[in-house]
Parts: C-alpha cells; structure tokens; sequence
C-alpha cells in the first residue's frame, strides 16, 4: 500500500449458509503535514526549523510575514533544517508539506520566525514634565536598540536614543497631565526597525478619588463635602467646582485631603463636583460624582416594629400558604434561646417545627400610610438559613404584590453568624395603603429557618403644608398585655406626642406606647407636627385584661335532624341543668356559667358545651370556657347569641390559637388551622367539611354538613367498650340529662345502642383524649 493514500478496510463475517454479517470497518490514513514543528534562534539572522523525522521527505518555504514571495523554497528531509542571513527585524513564516510518492500533499503545517522584540518598556513619572524611560529583554540583549517618546496620538516623537536594556533615561519638558506613548525597537541599521514594544503613560494628573457628604445642617439646608484629591508632583493651586460653587486650594502632599462647606442641600439626586489645576485647567483636571443631600437632612422612621413585646404585634397577619396550616410565624427565640439582636423576634423554624416539608408561612405588616412620603427606604435586620427553601419580602403598591428580596441561598449559615442589615428602597412603591410581606417557604423539603427583627421605614416627608396625621395599627382599644405599640406618622415628621390625662407612658419623638407600664384608661393622644397649631389628636383606651371573642360552630351528629339544625329536645323537656356540667372528671372545668332559671335559657340552645383555647407551638392548654350550643351550631356565651361568639378573659389581641369543642357525649375535635383572634367575620366553622378538624377521621359527613362523632359517653377521646359498658349501666333511663343519651331525646334505650355502634373503635387525636 501507498503511504500517500488513505484505505478503507472491512470485515464481513460470512456464516452458514454463505449468508453474511453486517460489516466492520477501520481507517488507514495517508501521510499528513509534518508535526511537532518547532523554531529556534540561536543567533542573530539564524533560524532552525526542526520537525518529527520520519521516511518521507518534505518541501520547505520561508517568506516574510504578510509576503507571497519565498525566500526559501527546498526539499528537506532528516527532521531539522537552518536558514541563514535573516533580519533580525523582520518576522518570517515557514510552511511545511510532505512529499508522499513523489507528490506534494495539500494538509500545511506553518511556524513563526519572530523578529526580535524587546520584552517590556516601562515609564515612570517623575514630576508633572518629567519622566524616566527605559526597557528590559532577555534575548540578544547586547544587539542595538531604539528608544522613542511621543505624545500619544501624535506621529512627531520628542525623544529618541539608542538604547540598553535596564538602563532608566531621563526626559523632561513634558507637558502636565498629558498621556505619552514610549516604543523600543531593534535597530537593525539603515532604518530598519523592528516591531516595537509601546507603553503608555501619563504625567502628574489631578484627579478625585472620594467625596463625602457631611455636616449636613437642616436648618439651613446645607451641608459640607470632603474631598479627597490626587495631584502628586503638582505646585501651585488648584480650584474645586460644585453647584457653580468655587473653592481654590494650594497644593499640600498627595492624596490631600479638602472640605468644601455650605453647599446647598437640593435632594438625594447625583452631584458632580470637579477640579482643575490653575496654571493648566484644560489639561489638568477631574470630576466625580456623588449623591446629595436633602434639606432634612436624613429621613425620618414613620413606623417601626421589634417585636418586643413576643407576641404578633396589633395589625400584623400571620398565615400559612403551604398544605401544613398549622405553620405560622412565631415571636420570641428560636430554639435554643437563638435571637438576632438578644431580644424577641419573628421567625420559622422549619427544623424544629417537624422533619417533613411543605411549610410556607406569611407574615404581612399592617396598613402604612406613606401617601405623604417622597422617598423611603425599608431596613430590617434578618438570618436565613436555608437547603432548598426561599426567603421572599414583597410590599403593596396600592395595586399588586412587587418582589423587592428575593433569597434561595444562605448568606453565611446558622444564627451565630450576623448578616449586614437589609435596605431597600421603597420609593417606587408609596401610596396610602402600603404593606410589607414576609415570606419562608422550606421548598417542599426539610430546612433551616428564618428570623427577622428591628423592621424600619425611614422617609423624607411633604412638609410643604400642615399634616399631623398618625394612627395606631389594629385600632384604638389595647390591652396591657399588648407590651408596646408603635405609631405610623402619616403626616410630617420631626413632631412630638403628648397624652392626657397623664398615666400613659408615651415616647415624645415616636409615639411608641408602653402598654405594660401605663395605667389603665382613656387617653387623648396628641401630635404636634413642625408648624404653628399642626396637630392631630385620637383617643386611646388601655385595658387591664386583654379580652378576645371566638366565633365559631359545630354540629352534634346525635342531635342533628336536617336542614342544618339540630334537635332541642333536652331543653324541650326541661331536661338541661342550670349550670355547665364539665365540674365533674374527666373535665374537671371549674368555670361558674350558669342560668338562674331554665326561663332564661335560649329557646333554641341544644345543650352545653366545653370551648378551648391550646398553644400554637405545641397546642397545650391555654384557656378554656363553658358555652351554649345553638340549634343552627353557633357557639355563644351564656346569656349571649350568634353576633356576640364566646369572650375569652386574658388572650391577647391578633394571637394565634387552636380551637377544640368538646361535648359531654361526643368525639371532642380540634380546629385543623390555628385561628387568630377575634376572629369576628371569620367565623371557625366545624359545620363545613370533615377537614376542618385536626386529624384524620375526627368527624362524620352528613349530607354536605360535618358533625362530631356521636358515642364518647365517657368523654375520654375515644370511643371503645368503656362507652358501651357506659350505656349498659344507664340503659333505660328516660327523661334524664344521661351521657348515654348519646341520640339526645332525654331517653337511654336501644336506639342509643344502635346509634353507638357504628362509630365504635373511634380514636380522637392525642390532643383531646383524657
């Protein structure tokens, strides 16, 4: 075979029969371009071409670079060929084919035979008209090199000189702040010139590297800036220019340090100041630009909120988006007493709270009134950490929801580390019924945890006319156990409040209010904005006992008719007592609701009930009250109706809670969601859907209304042969107020039994059972 042809070969099986297999085939390529090619110069004028040696022989052309002409144009052979009488200043290519058989392969490998070059120039300033030149190379450093200086962009050189490599050459009469070009050459003689080696500099400039707003004085609406110049060999004076403002300096040392003062304070909008030296302005001479200032100086915080006090603050909403309802944001510590700033804030700790995902809680802000703000800025401090989840604040432009943070990633990791405060500009987003959401989502897997605190919005107001307007988030009713409420100042800022009669412990620059330490009351609240008669008032009542209605309602599945009602034959009958009947085990309620006569009871009231109030964390017992159970399945206090719900003593305002009922005779549920309260327009009603109770299975669907599980005539939770044995034991005891009366018609018989027993083997959840 020819080595100058490429051949293909294959491979067929041939089985039985003569028939054939599919094919194999491999590739024998021909000779190719001559490799591993390498240039040496090992003298002045001398190229080696060197080459991987093999049988065939090759041709050879050398030209200069960008020529057609060869200078070279010859067989070589044996790996290795050396070319004499090159200019050292001019660069050549060498092109190298395989002759294979006679014939010239088209494929080309080509090489470099550089000129030579110097290795680097250099320059250095050394007053604002002189510099030192010079340059450095590694390779023929004994041959004869140019050296030349020319302002950059002029075809005129000002300075030129043979030249040695390390040798500094001095040059002066340059002109101040004006770039040059430096170029070294090979001097091959006659005016041949090698390619050169440039560098540009510049001579002393003056320029400006930082400028500081400061000293900034409300009263006058001005403020200073500090400038920091760089001038170097410079002499004489130079002016600064800011708002047509001039300020001349003299020279001191690099970088100098300047103040210009009284500038006049027109608004955070960009400011370019600039310098320029005295003797040679349009030369020498830099801007900068740096925000300004507005009159007021700094903004002013309308509202704020730290929630010291460890409780969901007046106004907030706090909600669950993700299919575990019972997630909420929580205000205190994290576990293991983790805070931000050492006191209580709002987080969710999602690897404390289970070790499942599917966690996305929402903590929204209450209404902000920033209709009088020309800018604002939201800062808070926060910690997220996090796996897959995500960290999401977003606020209400009066239309729709905006992204502003937007966080998949952990900054630095657990609650130990500190992460820089968060500021965001708001500005875009001002109107009347601003809000602020906080989002955690765990990503539908288990995560880490997110807590924020110390929430401020800084404005700069509309003090062109009088505006005192302010409000108190979540109304003008608080109790002391609310600890601290933080006022919006709608209006203009810089005021102060008052309150009257005196009793009311009130912060005179914020209108923060110490609930906890004031006395129980009424109180006229006052602002006094900046202006002569600018105020508002609004009147305030501090409670000793905080005091919450629940709304909500429940069926009986053995006193349900149709229609959505429920029997009230026990009351018919005069059967129901006078007072609650949860006094006695496994109860043990100790609670004084009672009717003086059975005249006073409702005509429509089905029998007694036992509310409770448990924990959001980790639903323990918080409160608990006996109330009426209405045919239509409104639960209300004695004495009360359907519009009035049960009033709880003791539960603070906008707090977070699961709410059982329990009956004497049914399966007790709990609420499947914490329920905030009050919760008056949002009624809790077990009557909708099974899934309203906590827990699988925890009541009966009749028709399209839910109701407890008729058959705990023991009230443990559960409901078993202890029910039954119940039964037996008051079996035939008619016209009696009997737990086993479990269909509630007054009479314990057989249609009791029948009733109990398909609901046997029924198990409340851990939270309800005794």
């Amino acid at each position: 075979m020819s080595a100058c042809y490429a051949y293909e070969v294959e491979l067929q099986p041939l089985c039985d029969e003569n028939t054939t297999a599919y094919p194999i085939t491999y590739a024998i390529a021909a000779s190719a371009a001559p490799a591993g090619v390498t240039v040496s110069q090992p003298t002045v004028g001398t190229a080696t071409i060197n080459w991987n040696s093999g049988t065939s022989p090759i041709v050879l052309k050398i030209k200069e670079f960008g020529s057609t002409v060869n200078l070279v144009n010859t067989i070589a052979s044996g790996g290795s060929y050396t070319v004499n009488g090159l200019s050292h200043c001019k660069s050549y290519t060498a092109e190298l084919q395989t002759i294979c058989g006679g014939l010239i392969l088209s494929a080309v490998t080509t090489a470099n035979i550089n000129a030579i070059q110097p290795y680097v120039t250099f320059a250095t300033p050394l007053s604002a008209t002189s510099a030192q030149v010079g340059f450095i190379t590694y390779t023929y450093a004994s041959f004869n090199y140019l050296l030349r200086v020319r302002q950059q962009g002029s075809s005129t050189w000002l300075f030129e000189t043979d030249a040695q490599t390390g040798v500094n050459y001095t040059i002066t009469g340059l002109t101040p702040c004006t770039n040059y070009e430096v170029a070294t050459y090979a001097n091959c003689g006659g005016g041949e010139l090698g390619p050169p080696r440039s560098y540009t500099f510049k001579t002393t400039n003056l320029f400006i590297t930082g400028a500081t707003p400061q000293n900034c004085n409300p009263a006058t609406g001005t403020y200073d800036l500090a400038l920091t110049v760089n001038h170097q060999q410079l002499t004489g004076q130079f002016t600064a220019l800011v708002n047509g403002n001039p300020f001349t300096f003299n020279y001191t040392a690099s970088p100098q340090q300047v103040v210009l003062t009284g500038l006049p304070a027109i608004g955070n909008v960009p400011v370019t100041v600039s310098v320029a030296d005295m003797n040679n302005p349009s030369l020498c001479s830099g801007t900068y630009t740096y925000t300004g200032l507005r009159p007021e100086c700094a903004c002013s915080v309308v509202y704020s909120e730290n929630f010291a006090a460890c409780i969901a603050p007046p106004g907030w909403s706090n909600s669950a988006l993700g299919f575990n309802t019972a997630a909420l944001w929580e205000f205190g510590s994290a576990s293991g007493f983790n805070n931000l700033d050492g006191s209580c804030m709002a987080f969710f700790d999602d690897d404390f709270f289970d070790t499942d995902g599917g966690e996305s809680v929402v903590l929204t802000s209450p209404v902000i009134n920033l209709s009088n703000s020309l800018q604002a800025t939201l800062s808070f401090d926060y910690n997220f950490n996090t796996i897959d989840g995500l960290f999401r604040v977003r606020v209400w432009n009066g239309g729709t929801w905006n992204d502003v943070l937007n966080l998949t990633d952990s900054d630095c990791g657990f609650w130990g580390c500190e992460y820089d405060r968060t500021e965001i500009d708001i500005t875009p987003y001002l109107n009347p019924n601003f809000q602020i959401m906080f989002i955690y989502n765990d990503g539908n897997g288990w995560d880490w945890y997110a807590g924020i605190d110390n929430i401020e919005i800084c404005s700069y107001q509309n003090t062109s006319s009088c505006n005192a307007a302010f409000y108190y988030p979540g109304g003008n009713s608080f109790c002391k156990e609310q600890s601290i409420i933080h006022a919006v100042i709608a209006g203009n800022t810089g005021g102060t409040f008052s309150a009257s009669p005196s009793g009311l412990v009130i912060y005179p620059q914020t209108g923060d209010i110490h609930l906890g330490l004031s006395a129980a009351g009424t109180y006229t609240v006052t602002y006094s904005a900046p202006g002569l008669g600018c105020q508002q008032t609004t009147t305030l009542t501090v409670t000793d006992n905080c005091q919450v209605r629940l709304f909500t309602k429940a069926f009986l599945q053995g006193a349900y008719t149709s229609g959505s009602l429920m029997n009230t034959t026990l009351n018919n009958l005069d059967l129901l007592p006078l007072s609650q009947p949860y006094s006695a085990a496994p109860w043990n309620y100790t609670g004084a609701e009672s009717y003086a006569t059975a005249a006073d009871m409702p005509s429509g009231m089905v029998d007694w009930v036992l509310l409770e109030l448990r924990s959001l964390q980790n639903k323990t017992l918080v409160a608990r009250k006996a109330a009426i159970l209405l045919s239509d399945g409104w639960i209300t206090d004695v004495g009360g109706n359907s519009s009035a719900g049960v009033l709880f003593d003791g539960i603070v305002p906008n707090s977070q809670y699961f709410v059982v009922v329990r009956h004497r005779n049914h399966l007790p549920v709990m609420s499947a969601a914490p329920v905030a309260l009050p919760n008056q327009g949002n009624t809790y009603d077990f009557t909708l859907a099974t899934s309203k109770a906590f827990g699988n299975n925890q009541m009966v669907q009749i028709g399209s209304k839910a109701a407890l599980y008729l058959g705990d005539a023991n009230a443990d939770g559960v409901i078993t042969h202890a029910d039954y044995n119940a039964y037996r034991q008051q079996l035939l005891q008619l016209s009696a107020y009997k737990n086993a009366d479990v269909n509630m018609d007054g009479d314990v018989t057989i249609a009791d039994f029948t009733a109990l027993q398909p609901n046997l083997q029924l198990i409340g959840i851990p939270e309800v059972r005794y």
